[in-house]
């Protein structure tokens, strides 16, 4: 007999491990989004070019970063948000404090910049003081009817709990993750849980309305039979 489709739900709502709110630069806001468009490519600058680059930093430390994409190609976007990752230290990006014990491995974090002239403006500004940072949330609710419930575990009634750990992905998946907690043990709960977060949508993290990855979430599983 194959895996069983039943509902399943979510226990809470997922809770985000993260802080996200950074230091005081002891700028201000106008200073810094003046400030920051020394930063804009000159000669994109001249020829009117708006544009956007994406960067990666490496753990532990994300120090170590790089141009993952740029457009329009060669406009020099990709540079300029390298140079100003410099200014944005560690201990003011988000995902990367201490979190709860966690079987995940540090991701690679992304971070895309967005150029604009009209208004003038880069988009996340490591120079503000305060960055509006917007935590993931359900693009779409999860449908507990695609949760596959453990053959065995059905046959014997036997309902179960799951806490998945989670990093968010920039295009709002969820992946990796990990099992953290999973009771009973040795039922299939954990590995019917990962299978189900594989379906869900999320509405990533935002850092000054533009997509970031690598934040960490908890989710909650219930295997329990419908009412």
């Amino acid at each position: 007999m194959g895996p069983i489709f039943l509902a399943a739900t979510l226990a809470a709502a997922p809770t985000i491990t993260e802080s996200s709110t950074p230091p005081s630069t002891g700028m201000s806001t106008q200073q810094a989004d003046i400030a920051v468009m020394d930063y804009y490519p000159a000669a994109a600058r001249i020829a009117g070019i708006e544009g956007w680059a994406k960067v990666k930093c490496l753990p532990p430390e994300y120090s170590s970063c790089s141009v993952v994409s740029e457009s329009p190609a060669g406009s020099g976007f990709g540079q300029a948000a390298l140079a100003l990752m410099t200014h944005w230290d560690s201990k003011r990006r988000p995902h990367t404090r201490p979190t709860a014990p966690t079987q995940l491995k540090p991701p690679a974090i992304t971070y895309r910049f967005s150029f604009s002239l009209k208004p003038p403006l880069i988009l996340p500004n490591p120079l503000r003081p305060v960055m509006v940072i917007t935590n993931p949330d359900w693009a779409r609710k999860p449908d507990g009817a695609l949760m596959v419930w453990p053959a065995a575990a059905y046959r014997a009634h036997v309902n179960g709990s799951v806490v998945l750990q989670c990093i968010v992905t920039e295009e709002g998946r969820l992946k990796p993750c990990a099992v953290v907690q999973e009771n009973p043990s040795g039922w299939g709960f954990g590995d019917a849980a990962l299978s189900f977060a594989a379906t869900f949508s999320m509405r990533p993290q935002m850092i000054d309305g533009q997509p970031a990855s690598g934040a960490r979430m908890q989710v909650p599983i219930d295997f329990r039979p419908p009412p």
